[in-house]
């Protein structure tokens, strides 16, 4: 079994990296046929291949993993959606592949981030990042869009944070239990659609911090 996984893994770096880790679907669709190939039928070992996957395909690509949003394109966010001076805000950038912090809190008197995490998306909206985003109930997808930050509680995930769309587009996030929450596992790299914060340390200092009326921007562009 091992040596089927090992043979999956650089299969599918292969191709990420004849294809520069594209995010194009045709790309999507041959990790997708690739991981058919070797008839996976569990979901649990699946993410275990494509994480051995994501770990080694940048590197083996040339990918840089450091890679941040310019001031300017969080600022032309802010000013999208109207946003009046605060101490600082969150701002996810799921135009990012999974293997670059994504997830960055945005001081807006200073002009300057002060902070960056990894932070997961929905499997069915995409291996890389999110191409399929959608708010619709049972999708399982990513959503994008203005949210508020709720209160913390503890659930299946432990700690755990409610968001609030704050759009039409994402008025039904809380009914569908789009929180931030830790990574279950080193394999829970994906979720249903909710904010998985890989790092336990940074899903104390986003929630410690932010909890309770904190701006979030999330961009899928």
């Amino acid at each position: 079994m091992k040596i089927i996984f090992i043979g999956l893994a650089l299969s599918i770096c292969m191709t990420l990296a004849v294809d520069g880790v594209s995010d194009s679907r045709s790309s999507i669709e041959k990790i997708e046929n690739k991981i058919k190939q070797y008839n996976i039928r569990t979901r649990k070992k699946m993410l275990g291949a494509v994480l051995a996957i994501c770990t080694i395909a940048p590197a083996m690509a040339g990918c840089r993993t450091d890679s941040q949003p310019s001031i300017e394109k969080i600022e032309n966010n802010i000013k999208q959606y109207n946003i009046r001076m605060r101490k600082k805000i969150i701002f996810i950038d799921y135009s990012l592949p999974i293997y670059n912090k994504r997830l960055f809190v945005y001081d807006m008197k200073n002009r300057k981030i002060v902070k960056k995490a990894y932070v997961g998306h929905a499997l069915r909206s995409g291996l890389s990042r999110p191409l399929d985003i959608s708010s619709k109930s049972g999708s399982r997808k990513t959503i994008d869009g203005l949210f508020r930050t709720g209160t913390e509680y503890r659930g299946k995930s432990g700690k755990s944070m409610n968001v609030h769309g704050l759009l039409k587009k994402n008025k039904n996030t809380f009914r569908r239990r789009i929180v931030f929450h830790a990574s279950r596992s080193n394999t829970a790299l994906w979720s249903q659609g909710c904010f998985v914060i890989f790092s336990k340390k940074d899903l104390d200092y986003i929630i410690d911090n932010f909890k309770n009326g904190t701006l979030l921007i999330v961009s899928t562009e």
